[in-house]
Formats: C-alpha cells, structure tokens, sequence
C-alpha cells in the first residue's frame, strides 16, 4: 500500500484546530436564579467544566474528528498495487488427463487459473482443454464472470493428454498480439514449447516433483483350459521399499485371490496368476501413495481363440515372440481357413484369414528418421514405443489405415478387413530387445484370434464404432445409465476407468475403459517460464481506494447535520 500524494498529511492539523475550538470555546447553558445574586457563582462554574467533560457530552467532536481524518486520508490518495496480467491475450492449456489427479493437482491448477482471472484488466481469454482431440472451452472471453464459470466446470477426463495438438491450437490463436500461455500440467517437456515467436511467453504450472507413487502397471487375463490366466506387473516408483497387498475379484466382486507382493524402491514385479473363470477380472493394489488412479485395473476375459500359425519364413525371433505368448502356436506354410496366420507374404491379405504382416516380400527397405509415435489404438494399450528405434521401414500398404508414425513414415497399418501389417525387419531396429514386444503380440493375436461376446478393451473418452447388432443400445456401469448410441455410428467411451455393461435388449455384453499406459507413469513435476516476459506474472496496476472513502465521509456529514439539527443550532 502507498500514497499518491503524501504531502497532504500536513492537513492533519485541520482536526488539532476543532479541538482546541472545543477545548477553549465557552459554553453557556440557559439558567433559572430567583435573583443577581449568585449570577457571578453560575458564571465562574460554566468555566471551569472540567475539559474531559466537554469532550464526553459534545458527540459532534467525534464526528467532525472523524470526517476530518477521513478527508485528510482521501487528499493522500492511498492506494494498493495490485498485479494484473501485461498481455493483451491470456491462454489456458489445461491439463484433463489422469496424472493431474495425483496429490490434487488439477484442484490446485483450478484455484490457480481463478487467482489469474481476478488479476486480469479487460484480457482476452481462451481456454484449452487436452486429448486426442483437444477442446476449445471458451474463445477470447473477456467477462471475469464466465471464465470463473468455465473454469469451475472443468472436469478430468482421464484421457492421454497429447500435449503437442494443444499446444497447435494454441499456436493458432495467437496472432500477432502479445500473448501469454499458461500450461496447467504435470510436467512438460520444455522442448515441446514452440518459440519461434517473439511476443509469446510460456509459464508452465505443474505438480509437485516428490509425489509417491507405486502403480498397477499392466492387468491382463486370457483362458487357460477350464480356468485363466493372469499377468499382473507392479512398478515401485517411490523412494522406500513395500509391500502391497494385491486382491483380483470376478465380475460378482467375489475374491479370486489376495495376495502380498515385497517390492524393492524402482523395482518392477511381473507375476503370472491362475485363476477360476469369470467374465471378467479386477485387479486392486492397497496402498497408500500420491496416485490412486493407477492402483486399479480391469480385463475382459476373452472366450474361445482361433488356432495361430506361422511362416516359416519369419525371423526367428518372431516366432519365439509368438511362442511366447501363445505356446500353441504352430509352424506351417500352409494354413488352415481357421486360422490367425502370421507372415510375411504380402499375398496373404487377400486370403480369408486374419493376418498379421511382419515384413514384406514385395518391396525394398528406406531409411527413416524420427521417434515412434503412436494413435489412440487398443493395440497400443500396453505396448508404448519408448526409446524404440527404427532405422528402415518398407512402403506402406494402399488402402490401409496407419496407426503407428516412425517420424513421418508409416510403421504399423491396419486393414479394412481388420488384418495387422508391420512394415519393418527385426534388423532394422532393436525393438525385439524391449519387453514391448511380446506385449504387443500379445495384444495383436489376443484382438485377431478371440472369438467372444467381449467388447474387448477401450480408451477413455475414445471414439469407437462397436460391433453391435443393429438398433440402439445403452451403456451402463452396474445399474447406473451412461450414454445411448446406435449401432454403425460413433459412440465416445465413458471418461472413467472399469467395467461397463452394452445392453442390447436382452444381450448384455462387457468391455473395459481403462488408462492408457501413459497414464500409469507419474512424471516428475516442472514448473517453470519461458519468453520474454519470463520473470514476472505481468504488470503492477495502482489501485486507489479514495472512492472508497467517499461514502463513510458523506455518512458522517449526514450524521452530523442530524446531532445539531435535534440539539439546536444556537447552542
């Protein structure tokens, strides 16, 4: 707080001359003597009333005191610096994916953009929420009434966050006015910020670096004769050594197994589990940690598989990849019409089997470059690329959709008859030496050679047509109603991880929604600023409080004319 014009507290001698007025002006009082004689006595005791006296019965010193120090007050012009933002447009990237919910984080970022929008002077608002299609909220809003609206209804969406497509977005909106953006995240890579472009700054808000986390990594199931099978991978990522307690319940929450697994600080424990048949499986670990969304995870039990074989001709560790997780798999040129078949021979599309291409026998390898980069497919839900390298690829298939990138160039494509081609030679790249792998075989020939009822498994908020019968259907997660679609016609996955039930009438089919692998690993929180204006939040703007001090003074005078008004002005 200051003064504008601090000169103007010498008017604060205005009240020392109303005192000494009262202390030293004579009063008279109106009294009644039979005669002269003792007038010279009453006169000599109206003056010397005692001081304090006069001050008790004379509320208009008060009063007048009162105004007077609140008008000296006003003349100094007090006022409060307050911060305001500098740029003329305000960018929020806001951060809905799983990992913001960890300690808090996405209240804290809420209750953050709110102290933002109150420090604002008429600025230009957008505000962007992340995923795989990334949400424009509200565009340019300048009511601080609004933006507070907008930014309370913000909800989680556990989805992926797919930074970089926000960040596009933003970059859009910018323009050529002085901009700053803020990202409310967890943490960001600073090399993922754009800074080509001088009148943009960039202040990041992420979480808190030391969080505790302890993760329910993966959760498979498939049959295994009468039975199944379970795959269950816990990853230490806190600084002390646990022990977690792991109970797996059927689809009726009955018990299939409670168990309690020691696991070292950065340690990861992979476990295998038989258990009774049920349609599907949740896995729950109990423990006490900064990230609960992760200590849950649901699977579908997939039903009957198709027999899988393969071509001889594929590299040997292909086929020990297979063998691995499918032991029945058989080595044959020639398979049956039943079959999954896996291969090379790019003339075994046209075949009626379902196939997964490793390779092609038709065309040469090219050099790439760039990172593995993946879509938001069920393929990818446990095997995630990271740190893979890819050095060559061959021509995409015509026709076919690409679901994986290595830089610019397709690396994994799915047909329109639903087959699987993988355009590279295990000596192109070290992807066989990563345990993402076998898991993504694993997923591959559990999602091409399962006969079942199953949905199978989804994203949240993922975009999928579902294999229904046709009419409508509801979505429902035990007895509470989701969302309605209709078959043929795009339906967005529920937000929330678990098991959801498709009723059809009287058929009721399962699938899960659950994280994606992303969303598994809490990253260490960054918070930090970039861009010309990276040292300040913005502007100092003078707030003066002389309005303020207007009312109580005019109140006072009001008050004041009433006290004489009722005591008579002649006295």
């Amino acid at each position: 707080m200051g003064f504008t014009t601090p000169l103007f507290a010498l008017s604060a001698l205005l009240p020392l001359i109303v005192i000494l007025y009262y202390f030293f002006r004579k009063k008279y009082d109106p009294t009644t003597v039979s005669s002269t004689l003792f007038w010279q006595e009453v006169m000599r005791e109206t003056r010397v009333s005692p001081y304090i006296q006069r001050l008790q019965k004379n509320s208009l010193l008060w009063l007048q005191l009162a105004a007077l120090l609140l008008c000296v007050l006003a003349l100094m012009q007090p006022y409060n610096k307050k911060e305001v933002m500098a740029e003329e447009q305000v960018i929020f990237i806001v951060d809905t994916s799983a990992t913001v919910t960890a300690d808090a984080t996405f209240t804290k970022h809420k209750a953050a953009m709110q102290q933002l929008i109150k420090q604002m002077t008429n600025n230009e608002v957008t505000i962007i929420t992340t995923g795989a299609t990334p949400t424009t909220v509200v565009q340019r809003e300048r009511s601080a009434k609004v933006l507070e609206q907008q930014v309370e209804a913000l909800q989680v969406s556990y989805e992926r966050e797919y930074l970089e497509k926000a960040l596009a977005v933003a970059q859009s909106y910018v323009g050529n006015s002085p901009t700053a953006i803020y990202i409310f995240s967890d943490g960001v890579d600073r090399q993922l910020l754009p800074m080509d472009k001088d009148n943009t700054r960039f202040v990041v808000k992420g979480s808190d670096p030391k969080l505790k986390n302890i993760s329910l990594r993966r959760f498979v199931v498939t049959t295994e004769g009468e039975g199944m099978l379970g795959l269950v991978q816990i990853v230490n990522d806190s600084s002390q050594d646990a022990s977690v307690p792991l109970t797996i319940t059927d689809s009726k929450g009955q018990q299939l197994l409670h168990k309690k697994i020691a696991i070292s600080s950065g340690e990861t424990v992979t476990q295998t589990y038989e258990l009774a048949r049920t349609a599907y499986a949740t896995a729950t670990i109990d423990v006490q940690d900064d990230y609960s969304a992760d200590n849950t995870s649901s699977a579908v039990v997939e039903g009957e598989t198709l027999a899988i074989s393969m071509s001889p001709t594929l590299h040997e560790l292909i086929i020990k990849g297979m063998q691995a997780v499918a032991p029945a798999v058989k080595v044959s040129a020639t398979p049956t019409s039943e079959s999954f078949f896996v291969t090379n021979q790019t003339s075994a599309l046209s075949h009626g089997q379902r196939i997964l291409l490793m390779g092609r026998d038709d065309a040469k390898l090219k050099k790439v470059t760039g990172k593995v980069t993946t879509e938001d497919d069920t393929l990818f839900s446990f095997a995630t690329f990271q740190d893979v390298v890819v050095q060559r690829v061959y021509p995409p298939i015509e026709g076919a959709t690409t679901i994986a990138h290595v830089g610019d160039a397709p690396f994994i494509q799915r047909t329109a008859k639903g087959d699987i081609v993988v355009l590279i030679e295990l000596t192109a790249t070290d992807w066989a030496m990563y345990a993402d792998f076998p898991l993504f075989l694993w997923s591959v020939q559990n999602s091409l050679t399962t006969k079942s009822s199953a949905l199978g498994s989804f994203s949240p908020n993922y975009e999928a047509i579902l294999a229904v019968e046709a009419g409508d259907f509801d979505i429902y997660q035990d007895d509470s109603y989701i969302t309605s679609g209709t078959a043929g016609q795009p339906v967005h996955m529920p937000t929330k991880p678990g098991v959801y039930q498709l009723r059809q009438g009287e058929q009721v089919q399962s699938f899960v929604v659950q994280l994606q692998p992303e969303e598994r690993i809490l990253p260490k929180g960054t918070t930090f600023a970039l861009g010309e204006a990276n040292q300040a939040q913005g502007k100092k703007s003078a707030q003066t409080f002389v309005p303020l001090l207007l009312v109580p003074i005019i109140l006072l005078l009001v008050i004041e004319w009433e006290v004489q008004r009722r005591r008579g002005f002649t006295n």
